[in-house]
């Protein structure tokens, strides 16, 4: 069990620090971003990349302790690097969504917060899929990180993988950055020229 959780909290714990970082960094660097142009989708996708490396770490940690607890690596472990690269688009989809929400609506980092606490528990993160009702099991294919979290457990644990799942979380994840990225370009602009007033009026 307790690998089980480790595996589910990899994943999981990076998309939520990340997607925090990411949703206030544009916010944070209301400064810098009024006063030098450069492509401003750079900002919260650099909170998505920074994580990466406590990502690996922590995988690190993992790998070296599954021994310990009678578990082997098996050939899974080479579709990590693919669900790295699905996490990180499922990541960025969501966290540019939110960073463009909190530029036009500054209480939403709350709102993310809170939702982010919701979001787990519909995210089989510390309990198995088995355990979800087979009625509410479609939350859990809407629901991008249930995929993900599951696509990590069966890469470590040697579990089978549900392509199926994992194929129509990368498709929603994609949606989310189209829809994000658009967003963040609409608002931006405003962003940039109210920061440039209030400076303009000190």
């Amino acid at each position: 069990y307790h690998l089980f959780v480790f595996a589910g909290l990899l994943p999981w714990i990076y998309f939520s620090t990340s997607v925090l970082s990411s949703g206030g960094s544009l916010v944070a660097s209301a400064g810098l971003v009024s006063k030098v142009y450069f492509p401003r989708l750079i900002i919260p996708a650099a909170s998505v990349a920074g994580g990466l490396f406590d990502l690996f770490v922590s995988m690190a940690f993992l790998l070296a302790a599954m021994p310990f607890f009678g578990a082997g690596w098996t050939v899974n472990l080479l579709a990590v690097p693919a669900l790295v690269l699905g996490l990180v688009v499922t990541t960025l989809g969501v966290g540019t969504l939110i960073s463009a929400l909190t530029v036009a609506y500054r209480d939403f980092a709350t709102i993310a917060g809170f939702a982010l606490q919701v979001w787990i528990f519909v995210t089989p993160v510390i309990y198995p899929v088995g355990m979800v009702p087979e009625k509410w099991k479609w939350i859990l294919l809407v629901n991008p990180m249930a995929a993900q979290v599951e696509g990590f457990r069966s890469a470590f644990l040697g579990k089978p993988f549900d392509f199926g799942a994992i194929g129509i979380s990368i498709a929603i994840s994609a949606a989310l950055f189209i829809l994000g990225v658009a967003y963040f370009e609409k608002v931006e602009r405003r962003f940039v020229k109210l920061n440039r007033m209030n400076g303009q009026t000190a």
